[in-house]
């Protein structure tokens, strides 16, 4: 079974002495169902001669097919222009024909009525789950225009007589509109769209779908974005091996690794995931606090006073009080500790770097920052780790008196910057990455 939806417009149902595109795509595909879409100025038409109606039977006869025709009429339909009027509405109607005849062939005239009918029909066709053929029908050649839609006296019958496709002369003006093309278009702007929010594992998996439309090195760079979203450096590199893109800035092992860590930090904040930016403070607080430590302070390496054992790095009294400047940081730790009669042998964290720094530390600014980080993590991170609860900018700002986004930009970027860890311009990396990934994706193959 064949089904044809078309929208009655002022082509119909013949015009310059050839079909007008309904009754021509009838007369190609020979639906043996026709449903017609009138609007108010459309079903005046066809209330006064019937002349929509009876060409169709007219064709039926001298084709020998009957054609079952569904009137769909909005008498009061007027504002022909309103694309989100077409949209709702025929989005509806094909959900009924599809749910009435699961199994027929469903085809869509998309060169009668207004372009913002038009338009509509094309974008439910392409974006439909179910397979729709669009249809589009070119003008013609033959005869001067008559303008019918405002003729009192239209003849139908002299109309019908006078149609060039009744004769020898015919010719197939109808084309099959590839949907494929379209759909493959409108996912295109949604990977850019997810590029643009960062999201780049979605963009990579809509990516996919239209990989045939996308050149190799728009997928190799959407795959590598991927991988630097999940830190997986050697990923990034495998990927773009054979190309000359360069998407991390950073290229010595250590630094780049906290430099990803602190850009994807951001990202994870601009998305406003206050959930996961918070659980990643830790690992960016004792990045910080280490460099801290390592340029700010005479104390150096913080390891030279640790034990290594297996993975770990155990700072301890021993190591401590061997040298002048380790007792007194051991003097500084007894009494952090006191609360736990001093301090003892343990894998070293945040909470002992802060007082060291609070107490080496020459740069009050600085030493500002280590507390409200300090702060970050006894009061949002520890409290999230270990309890449900929802975490928004308000709970934050609550807690430790500042936003999460104050707690990047104003805290985090300049203790990064003053340890010398980050350029100014390294931050914008992730937005020069997506100018060139956009690009790339809107290369045509």
């Amino acid at each position: 079974m064949r089904i044809l939806f078309s929208p009655v417009g002022g082509s119909d149902p013949i015009k310059r002495m050839l079909d007008g595109p309904m009754l021509h795509c009838c007369r190609v595909y020979k639906p043996d169902i026709v449903c017609l879409y009138f609007t108010q100025s459309m079903l005046e038409y066809e209330n006064r001669d019937q002349r929509y109606t009876w060409a169709l039977e007219k064709l039926g006869e001298k084709l020998n097919h009957k054609f079952e025709i569904i009137k769909i009429e909005r008498e009061d339909l007027v504002d022909v222009h309103k694309f989100y009027i077409f949209y709702n509405d025929f989005g509806k109607i094909f959900e009924e024909i599809e749910e009435k005849y699961p199994d027929a062939e469903f085809y869509v005239n998309t060169s009668s009525g207004t372009p913002a009918m038009k338009s509509a029909i094309v974008d439910l066709a392409a974006l439909s789950e179910k397979r729709i053929k669009a249809l589009q029908v070119s003008s013609g050649e033959a005869g001067p225009m008559h303008d019918r839609d405002k003729d009192e006296t239209y003849d139908k019958e002299e109309q019908w007589e006078c149609d060039m496709d009744n004769g020898d002369s015919f010719r197939n003006r109808t084309l099959l509109v590839e949907n494929e093309q379209f759909l493959a278009n409108i996912k295109r702007q949604n990977v850019i769209k997810l590029i643009s929010s960062y999201d780049y594992p979605a963009a990579k998996l809509l990516a996919n779908e239209i990989k045939d439309y996308l050149t190799d090195d728009a997928m190799k760079l959407l795959n590598a974005a991927e991988g630097r979203w999940r830190l997986d450096y050697n990923c990034v590199a495998n990927v773009l091996k054979d190309t000359d893109y360069d998407i991390i800035p950073v290229k010595k092992k250590e630094e780049r690794e906290i430099t990803e860590y602190l850009l994807w930090l951001g990202i994870i904040l601009g998305k406003r995931d206050y959930l996961s930016f918070i659980r990643g403070i830790t690992p960016a607080a004792m990045i910080l606090l280490e460099k801290i430590v390592e340029t700010l302070t005479e104390v150096g390496d913080i390891k030279k006073y640790c034990e290594k054992r297996k993975d770990a790095y155990c700072l301890t009294r021993d190591k401590l009080g061997q040298s002048e400047l380790g007792k007194e940081m051991l003097e500084v730790l007894d009494v952090a500790f006191k609360w736990s009669n001093g301090f003892k042998d343990c894998i070293y964290s945040t909470a002992h770097l802060a007082p060291i720094i609070q107490a080496f530390c020459a740069d009050d600014k600085i030493k500002s920052c280590v507390e409200i980080i300090r702060d970050a993590e006894e009061k949002l991170r520890n409290p999230i780790a270990h309890t449900i609860v929802a975490v928004d900018n308000g709970m934050i700002k609550n807690r430790i008196g500042i936003t999460a986004e104050e707690l990047y930009n104003d805290v985090i970027k300049k203790v990064a910057e003053s340890v010398r860890l980050m350029k100014k311009s390294t931050w914008n990396s992730y937005d020069e990455m997506n100018k060139l990934l956009i690009e790339k994706v809107r290369e045509v193959k």
